[in-house]
């Protein structure tokens, strides 16, 4: 059986639990991995054994393992409706942002954050009014230009995939 089949999702969720940033590190990349190359099957299983809400939190101010909680989150969203919502209606939007415009955030973290809002963007007005509405256009813009290049990439690709489509974000 594969990982998946093996019952390895809901135990990685769970460990999403854990204080120990390592753990949670972990965790975090291996569901992101999974989700990136598993497809929808994948992306599935991880929302129906409550991954969403736990990778959310790990975004909050606190924790060490945002740039692992942004991917993973980006990788749940990519090409998913039901998940862009789902990640959308947990605050994942508001806290990628803060994420965006903390000073002392790393460079991984930023371009994290954008990857993740750039795939719940993608194809989403509804999702893409939210970002513009908590403040994220700004922050992407001044990405462009600055830092390196897989920061610069995921920002641009994230104001395209908010403005496509919806011309009150593009003024």
């Amino acid at each position: 059986p594969g990982i998946a089949e093996a019952g390895a999702i809901g135990r990685l969720v769970k460990l999403l639990h854990e204080e120990n940033p390592d753990a949670q590190k972990n965790a975090a990349g291996a569901l992101g991995a999974l989700a990136g190359v598993g497809g929808r099957k994948i992306q599935e299983l991880i929302t129906k054994e409550g991954g969403i809400m736990p990778l959310v939190k790990l975004l909050e101010p606190g924790y060490i393992v945002h740039v692992y909680a942004a991917t993973a989150l980006a990788e749940l969203a990519r090409r998913y409706p039901a998940n862009q919502t789902a990640v959308a209606g947990k605050n994942a939007i508001r806290l990628l942002v803060d994420l965006l415009i903390t000073p002392e955030e790393e460079e991984a973290a930023k371009a994290a954050s954008a990857s993740a809002l750039w795939s719940l963007a993608a194809a989403h007005a509804e999702n893409q009014k939210l970002i513009a509405k908590e403040g994220g256009l700004e922050p992407l813009c001044e990405l462009i230009g600055v830092g390196n290049f897989d920061t610069q990439r995921e920002a641009a690709g994230a104001l395209a995939a908010i403005a496509l489509d919806n011309p009150a974000n593009v003024e």
